[in-house]
């Protein structure tokens, strides 16, 4: 089963609103219950989060820990990912990243205003753009990322504009999943295994290393060139691992 973050992927914008999608980590977790009853299952064998994903299976996990057995983790976030956002290596002092956070948030609440209005157009037309292409192409060269990494980034950044729903959606989604976890995602019984990429700009590999010291059952997988997006860039790897999350 995978369950989608409410409000994204909407096909058209026949149903476009600027008003705020309710996308909370708290809600996330109901969502993922009300599938679970939907379908009459009592129980997971396995939950795999990616990135803020795995935030909200960290949370389902502390709220209903006897309904899943093993947790399996991309890149994942710890949470507040706006004041660790572009940090890579090592988080800032936490007063730095409040106030990274907070011009962060100012920022992207501005964006929102200029959804509706032509500039809009004229973001996704440079979006989809070749220059756009190649100052990912600098960055990922720059940054040591694997040479296919500018491509996956890039169609990334497409599905963001593939509407304007779309767009308001996604921004929602960033500012709502910017808050702390609670204490007791961190310290969960459950088995874990954590992959990361350590040069990850979106959520940094420390996010990793915290929940490989306070989970008591997990194993931590560093990659050295991985990215955030590490199924595609490292294929055979992390299906072997992901196997052997499955079968043991």
């Amino acid at each position: 089963l995978v369950p989608n973050y409410r409000g994204l992927f909407e096909p058209n914008d026949d149903k476009f609103e600027t008003s705020e999608v309710s996308i909370t980590v708290k809600e996330c977790v109901e969502d993922i219950e009300t599938i679970m009853k939907h379908c009459q299952l009592a129980h997971i064998e396995g939950l795999i989060g990616w990135s803020t994903g795995a935030q909200v299976g960290l949370e389902f996990a502390a709220k209903c820990p006897d309904k899943v057995s093993k947790l399996f983790l991309f890149n994942p976030s710890c949470g507040e990912t706006l004041h660790t956002a572009l940090q890579p290596f090592f988080p800032l002092p936490q007063h730095v990243g409040n106030m990274i956070s907070r011009r962060m948030t100012s920022f992207i609440v501005y964006l929102k205003t200029l959804i509706p209005q032509p500039f809009w157009n004229k973001l996704k037309k440079f979006n989809d753009s070749v220059v756009f292409f190649s100052v990912l192409s600098v960055f990922a060269f720059l940054g040591g990322f694997p040479p296919e990494q500018p491509s996956y980034f890039h169609e990334y950044m497409k599905d963001a504009f593939k509407t304007r729903s779309q767009t308001r959606a996604l921004l929602d989604l960033i500012l709502s999943l910017d808050e702390p976890m609670s204490a007791a995602c961190f310290k969960l019984e459950h088995s874990t295994t954590i992959l990361s990429g350590i040069p990850d700009f979106l959520t940094g590999v420390y996010h990793s290393q915290r929940l490989e010291k306070t989970l008591r059952n997990s194993t931590h997988i560093p990659f050295t060139m991985g990215s955030h997006f590490l199924l595609i860039e490292f294929p055979d790897d992390v299906s072997k691992e992901l196997l052997h999350f499955l079968v043991n």
